[in-house]
């Protein structure tokens, strides 16, 4: 049976956040995480290449020696695992799951709020800490996109939820209503 990469990306995180746990790497653990991220999206072919077969086990291994050398010994030998198993080509979605677990544990959200025009700072903490209570949270973090067609109000992305409380859409259902 073929797994799906977000099923891929669930086991080995949650194997390397319980490690990061017991080791009480997770906050660095996390950062330099961060740091693989951000070199995978710049260099997207960095999977590809790291599961290539034409490439030998020794010249993946080298290579990637070299691209996890400034992490921490945890991380190395995580990032080693990953391409044991050829799963390289995979790292965005075991970061990805390592991330959710990690906010998880710190009660923490992290989405996107889209609105007409820019939020300010005060809106921003304002909404944060409305969602956060809601959903019963520490934090909630956002980025802040801008959509003028929305017309007013807002939707948030987060946690796999999509609240839409922008004017746009209320419009949408009162003329759905009227049709009916």
């Amino acid at each position: 049976m073929k797994l799906d990469n977000k099923t891929i990306g669930q086991r080995y995180a949650k194997a390397f956040y319980e490690l990061s746990l017991e080791r009480q790497t997770l906050d660095t653990d996390f950062e330099e995480l961060s740091v693989v991220m951000q070199l995978v999206k710049e260099n997207p072919e960095l999977g590809a290449v790291l599961t290539d077969p034409r490439l030998t086990d020794s010249e993946k291994k080298e290579l990637l020696a070299t691209i996890s050398q400034p992490f921490s010994q945890n991380v190395q030998d995580f990032l080693s695992l990953v391409q044991d198993y050829k799963r390289f080509d995979k790292i965005e979605f075991i970061i990805a799951a390592f991330n959710d677990y990690y906010n998880a544990y710190y009660q923490k959200a992290v989405g996107k709020v889209t609105s007409v025009v820019a939020l300010d700072d005060d809106q921003k903490e304002k909404l944060a800490k409305a969602y956060a209570k809601k959903f019963g949270l520490k934090t909630f973090e956002f980025e802040n996109e801008i959509d003028p067609s929305l017309i007013g109000g807002v939707i948030v992305e987060a946690q796999g939820q999509v609240i839409d409380g922008s004017v746009q859409t209320k419009l949408k259902r009162v003329k759905q209503s009227l049709q009916n």
